[in-house]
């Protein structure tokens, strides 16, 4: 009889353990997955600077569950990965990529939006310097211990008239 209240009551202790980190998020632990959000935003961005195709198309969910929104579109990731490989050896061979501040909303301990400005910098053809920028959100899930994006929308200011 001893041993079986010692493993109900051990039964009853991890399934109170189980809950825990289930519930409400605090302050602190919202605020610090929100810098990890903005940390993972930062190294995707660093990487695609580099050029590392490969790499950043690494930050994302592979399949198709995953949402590439851009330009009225909706793109698999084996198109960006495609398009990305064409250009940056050529017209894009000279552009690099900055964050601007991300305002992140963390929707759980496992899921967030974060939505920034990419700045960017380039070379044209004429040699004279060309900057821009594009609006960027990304949903980002923690999958497997890591976040991967899962949805992605870009948006880009309208081209001034010729």
């Amino acid at each position: 009889m001893r041993t079986l209240n010692s493993v109900l009551g051990l039964s009853v202790l991890l399934a109170g353990c189980a809950g825990i980190g289930d519930g409400e998020l605090t302050d602190a632990e919202r605020a610090a997955l929100a810098d990890s959000i903005r940390q993972f935003a930062n190294e995707m961005v660093e990487t695609i600077d580099g050029h590392d195709v490969d790499g950043f198309i690494g930050y994302h969910l592979d399949g198709p569950d995953f949402a590439w929104a851009s330009r009225g579109e909706v793109t698999p990731l084996e198109s960006h990965r495609a398009s990305m490989k064409e250009y940056f050896p050529g017209v894009g061979r000279n552009v690099h990529f900055t964050l601007g501040e991300s305002t992140v909303h963390v929707l759980s301990r496992d899921a967030a939006v974060a939505t920034s400005v990419i700045h960017s910098t380039n070379v044209g053809e004429d040699g004279e310097p060309i900057s821009g920028h594009e609006v960027w959100s990304i949903v980002v899930q923690r999958i497997v211990g890591e976040w991967k994006v899962v949805q992605v929308h870009e948006s880009y200011p309208p081209l001034p008239d010729p």
